[in-house]
């Protein structure tokens, strides 16, 4: 029986891994203004814990890394984002819309704390996003120095990418408690 739950682990581990691989190709195929890699990263760390959750997103930052150009230091983000959900699941922050949109708030702070450093010192402060890099553009353009033009281009792409994950993450978990719920009354009656 461990044997069988354990095999189960590994195969939702994996599965998340290739949703955030998945994510970040569909992202860079259709230009959108946010990554979607850590999809699977912040399911695990809501069933799994903050360990297995940082786990999932070093691990596909790690694989990204491997088929482009992109530094394997960004998996520090899909360490935080990983440790972060976990934290705030175990808390309860996900069981209604406010502490799911204070998680993802939270989450995209550190994610910036971490990427936007990276960014300076690995490409210049770009983000390696259109989007991203068109705000820090516009913005050095008004005037804004470059730096702060720069952290606000990654906070631009951080803050629309974590929204959409967690409320994805939200989304999903109501759905299942809510058929756990009505299963459960079925079987009642």
């Amino acid at each position: 029986m461990k044997l069988r739950k354990n095999y189960e682990i590994c195969i939702f581990i994996v599965v998340c891994i290739l949703i955030n691989c998945f994510g970040r190709a569909l992202s860079d195929f259709l230009v959108l203004p946010m990554r979607l890699d850590s999809v699977g990263t912040v399911f695990t760390s809501y069933v799994f814990g903050p360990v297995c959750g940082a786990i999932v997103g070093v691990t596909s930052n790690i694989m990204y890394c491997l088929r482009s150009d992109v530094s394997m230091f960004y998996g520090l983000s899909g360490l935080v984002v990983g440790v972060t959900v976990g934290v705030c699941a175990k808390k309860g922050f996900l069981k209604s819309i406010f502490g799911a949109m204070s998680t993802a708030f939270v989450v995209t702070i550190f994610s910036v704390i971490i990427t936007a450093p990276l960014n300076f010192i690995l490409s210049d402060g770009a983000t390696g996003n259109i989007w991203g890099d068109g705000v820090s553009g516009l913005l050095r353009e008004i005037g804004c120095n470059t730096e702060i033009s720069n952290v606000i281009g990654e906070f631009y792409l951080d803050f629309v990418d974590k929204v959409v994950t967690i409320l994805i993450l939200f989304v999903v978990v109501q759905l299942y408690l809510k058929r756990k719920k009505k299963s459960k009354k079925q079987k009642k009656n």
